[in-house]
């Protein structure tokens, strides 16, 4: 089995849908399918077929990143009814004014800026995601790239995966853009989000840039299980998550109070 299977599912209109499984785990594991789904907003498909979507995956759980002007703009996902919904508004890091959009390592410091100044909300979304209870659950912010990114890193660090995974993982989203930007090229209303418009840098997603971010962590807080900490999540819900992701048939004990 390959350490980075092609995580990607297909679905048309939709270029960034992958699940965040079947990755390798240091001990000879294997990370469950069908779980976790990281994603772009749906906004490219129609409402009926953005619920027929998440109804086929069996999506109990959907956590739009986006912020408010970003919902109104693209329109909240369309959920089915046996879901839920849980909004987290992350910023929108196209819009971080700390350095120049031309800056070597923007993206690296945008994604430093909202882990390090939303730790409530970070909080929300990782109590949320860890819970097997909301699972198999769908998480996505605009391009499915930057929020969702940090999100899929902390997830993957605190599953047990190496660094050279998460990176791999995080990178992927290159392969989605490009599709977006090829499409868009001969019907430009696909690319809703304008990626177009970004500077190349933020465009980007390389697997040095997560390292960077990840490293970063470790010498701020010790490790990304440290950093977790910080954020008030509590071991037993890291261990937990870990069980319910990696090993299979383990019954779920229930969290202590």
């Amino acid at each position: 089995m390959s350490k980075h299977p092609a995580p990607f599912i297909d679905e048309p209109g939709v270029y960034n849908l992958r699940h965040l499984g079947g990755y390798e785990i240091p001990g000879d594991q294997i990370m469950r399918k069908g779980l976790l789904f990281r994603s772009e907003a749906l906004s490219r498909i129609d409402k009926k077929r953005q619920r027929e979507l998440l109804e086929r995956l069996n999506v109990k759980l959907v956590v739009d990143l986006r912020t408010p002007e970003e919902r109104r703009l693209f329109d909240p996902t369309e959920i089915p009814e046996a879901a839920g919904s849980l909004t987290v508004p992350l910023p929108d890091i196209s819009r971080f004014g700390a350095v120049p959009r031309s800056h070597p390592e923007y993206l690296k410091l945008a994604y430093l800026s909202i882990l390090m100044e939303q730790p409530r909300r970070l909080s929300t979304v990782l109590h949320a995601l860890l819970d097997p209870a909301n699972w198999p659950v769908l998480y996505h912010c605009a391009a499915g790239k930057d929020r969702t990114g940090i999100v899929s890193m902390l997830l993957l660090a605190l599953a047990g995966a190496d660094r050279e995974t998460i990176a791999h993982d995080y990178a992927l989203t290159e392969l989605a853009v490009a599709k977006i930007v090829a499409e868009a090229g001969v019907n430009p209303s696909i690319d809703v989000i304008q990626l177009r418009s970004l500077p190349t840098g933020l465009v980007g997603s390389r697997p040095e840039t997560a390292i960077a971010v990840l490293e970063k962590l470790d010498t701020t807080f010790g490790s990304v299980t440290d950093y977790a900490g910080f954020l008030g999540i509590r071991s037993s819900e890291v261990d937990r998550f870990q069980n319910a992701l990696i090993a299979r048939d383990v019954p779920l004990a229930p969290l202590s109070p």
